[in-house]
């Protein structure tokens, strides 16, 4: 496969997913996570603390 769906979790509850290449480097991976078009609204008025990457799993942004 030359492309991994990552689920993307806030506080632990998965909201969506992203296809990323299989070769795609943790920086980019946060960095497609955190400009996504559907996380403001689950980050607004919030600060993200911690951006955690399972490997070829899933995302999770913790925020507080």
């Amino acid at each position: 496969e030359d492309t991994v769906k990552r689920m993307v979790a806030f506080n632990g509850k998965t909201r969506f997913g992203i296809d990323f290449p299989a070769d795609a480097d943790n920086a980019t991976i946060e960095k497609t996570a955190r400009e996504h078009e559907l996380t403001p609204k689950y980050v607004e008025g919030k600060q993200i603390v911690k951006v955690i990457i399972v490997p070829k799993r899933m995302i999770n942004i913790v925020c507080k």
